[in-house]
């Protein structure tokens, strides 16, 4: 379990560039720009949660990007949709904003792993 502490920014920073390294050897990313806003929206929506296990929030939608694309082969799509369905529940941004930004395949991602968060 990972507790928030100063450096934890850092450590999520680190870990953030992990997987672009990561994701970069598997594919091209067309706009790292956008994937690196749907990063900072998801940091300034979660900041120092943690989940009902202890984990921070952003790491654990670190760790779940990294499993996206080394286990399963999502791309760069998936992984944005990962950081922006944290944001979207924390109401930092709504679906149509997603839209218009990061296009409407992603906004249906995010929309169904909204749902599938709801499913008890």
């Amino acid at each position: 379990m990972i507790k928030p502490d100063v450096g934890y920014i850092t450590m999520l920073r680190n870990r953030y560039g992990t997987l672009l390294r990561t994701v970069r050897k598997q594919r091209e990313i067309n706009n790292p720009a956008l994937l690196k806003k749907a990063f900072s929206l998801m940091l300034e929506a979660v900041k120092d949660k943690v989940d009902f296990t202890g984990h921070l929030i952003a790491d654990s939608a670190i760790s779940i990007a990294m499993i996206a694309v080394n286990e399963i082969g999502l791309g760069v799509t998936s992984i944005t949709s990962i950081f922006l369905q944290r944001a979207f529940c924390e109401n930092i941004i709504d679906l149509k904003n997603i839209e218009k930004e990061w296009g409407a395949n992603t906004s249906g991602i995010v929309a169904g792993l909204y749902s599938l968060q709801r499913l008890d």
